[in-house]
């Protein structure tokens, strides 16, 4: 993704994550805004969700921005999954033009 610093639109399927993700992530930064962050089929270890708040809030789109992941349900269980539910719909609150929405594929 570094390689990448004018996105706007990222959607990406069958990401493995690591412990390390979420902080990776917040030291890329973007020319542009993100306005869609798409990620499907999440696997691998259970990532940060706060060090991830943090590159969505730095990188975010403030007029327009959505959040939409899919973690797979063999890899993570329901409390990170519930944890990371509300971290983003409590970030959703607080900002205006937000979306966010996390799905569990049981395949």
């Amino acid at each position: 993704m570094a390689l990448l610093p004018n996105i706007k639109w990222l959607k990406l399927p069958d990401i493995k994550t690591t412990i390390n993700t979420g902080l990776e992530l917040t030291k890329l930064n973007f020319n542009a805004k993100i306005v869609d962050f798409h990620i499907y089929k999440i696997h691998g270890e259970p990532l940060n969700v706060h060090e991830f708040l943090k590159f969505i809030i730095a990188n975010r789109n403030e007029k327009d921005f959505g959040c939409f992941l899919t973690f797979y349900k063999e890899d993570f269980n329901a409390d990170f999954i519930g944890e990371f539910e509300k971290v983003l719909e409590d970030y959703e609150k607080s900002c205006e033009n937000t979306r966010t929405l996390i799905d569990v594929d049981c395949d």
